[in-house]
């Protein structure tokens, strides 16, 4: 009984990681066309900033990010 429980195990492995990648295989991303219902769609800003000279890199690039992110 012992020999067929030991021998049951990676069977059992094998189904649930099959039915994991199945479920997985059947979920497909939805394209950027059919998602109509958002009303902003992404989009890439440039902004452009002089550095101050008196002020440190890591100081600059922390005011400025929190200004565009918010």
């Amino acid at each position: 009984m012992n020999i067929l429980l030991l021998n049951l195990k990676p069977l059992c492995f094998l189904v649930i990681f099959a039915l994991i990648i199945n479920a997985m295989s059947d979920s497909a991303p939805k394209s950027i066309d059919s998602d109509s219902s958002s009303s902003s769609a992404p989009a890439v800003h440039i902004i452009y900033t002089e550095k101050p000279q008196e002020e440190e890199p890591e100081t600059y690039h922390i005011r400025t990010l929190t200004a565009v992110l918010g």
